[in-house]
């Protein structure tokens, strides 16, 4: 549900066990767990298939996109 809108402030655990192919579209679910009224802290897990490599290259891909989106968030574009 967490890709369909829904707010859930209250949640604790987000469990993934199907990803899509975009990294912007787990971005987003992620952070509707993380909305105003969040008070703790929010643990969020995938489940994977014993050796199933899409599954764990398509992870390391979302790692390396969310890596490169806070490094570019963190620019200071007037110094460029």
């Amino acid at each position: 549900t967490m890709g369909t809108g829904q707010n859930l402030q209250v949640a604790r655990s987000l469990i993934y066990y199907s990803n899509g192919w975009r990294w912007i579209k787990r971005e987003q679910s992620e952070r509707r767990a993380h909305r105003l009224g969040q008070t703790g802290t929010v643990r969020i897990g995938d489940l994977q298939a014993k050796d199933a490599p899409l599954d764990k290259r398509l992870l390391e891909n979302f790692a390396a996109k969310g890596e490169l989106v806070d490094s570019l968030m963190s620019w200071n574009l007037e110094e460029l």
